[in-house]
């Protein structure tokens, strides 16, 4: 398990995530505690696209693909989620890391009717959801475009359209229970309105639908014979 650790995380990405979570608490501007999550919620999902990059395209960089697909499909699969797991629970917990480190400034804090310990718990559900999604869209992207760099590029664009304009026009066409982003809706006093948790449990379903395609077919072995027989 140890050696599956250090393959999917190697040194330079969690260096770079370290730095990424402290640089964002840094910088952050919120004063209002309930945005925090919304937040940290975008920040985090950034951070699972670079992170889960190289989960299907290991074999590629370490050279041993060929090798590696003449192994059993339940071998590979098993290694995959593997990778997976370790990289959900490390972004996961500097996620967790980073919400304590927004409050490490001196800075006072305005809670609109919300305990600190429901807003701490409502963060840590909408990044599990993000998490997900966007590690499962990454490894599908990734190995659909055969390229790690490419295929951060391709998902890093959808994360950017459903963060600027392209998000306030779902806001206005699609009902909130498809937003995958549904707990930044507020209403016009700053209150989270009605059904924002059922976006993220949309969010969470897709990304499972996404997870079973690359479970079943990125270490499929007749995959991989055609895209031998192609190259």
């Amino acid at each position: 398990m140890k050696t599956n650790i250090k393959l999917a995380l190697p040194k330079y990405m969690v260096i770079i995530s370290i730095f990424y979570i402290i640089v964002i608490a840094i910088i952050n501007q919120e004063f209002v505690a309930n945005s925090i999550g919304s937040d940290l919620d975008v920040k985090i999902s950034f951070l699972s696209i670079f992170i889960f990059s190289n989960t299907s395209y290991l074999e590629k960089i370490l050279n041993n693909e060929e090798v590696f697909y003449l192994l059993p499909d339940r071998l590979k699969r098993r290694e995959f989620i593997k990778r997976f797991i370790a990289k959900y629970i490390f972004i996961f917990i500097l996620s967790e890391l980073c919400y304590g480190l927004y409050f490490c400034k001196d800075r006072a804090f305005i809670f609109m009717n919300k305990e600190p310990m429901i807003l701490f718990f409502e963060s840590s559900f909408c990044v599990l959801c993000s998490i997900f999604f966007w590690g499962s869209a990454t490894c599908f992207i990734v190995h659909k475009v055969h390229n790690a760099w490419i295929g951060i590029g391709l998902t890093g664009a959808i994360w950017f359209l459903l963060n600027t304009t392209f998000n306030i026009l779902l806001r206005q066409k699609v009902p909130i229970y498809f937003n995958i982003y549904s707990n930044m809706v507020t209403d016009k006093n700053g209150y989270l309105v009605d059904g924002w948790i059922y976006g993220k449990m949309f969010e969470v379903i897709l990304g499972g639908a996404i997870f079973v395609v690359n479970f079943v077919f990125i270490y499929n072995s007749k995959n991989a014979r055609r895209i031998y027989s192609c190259n």
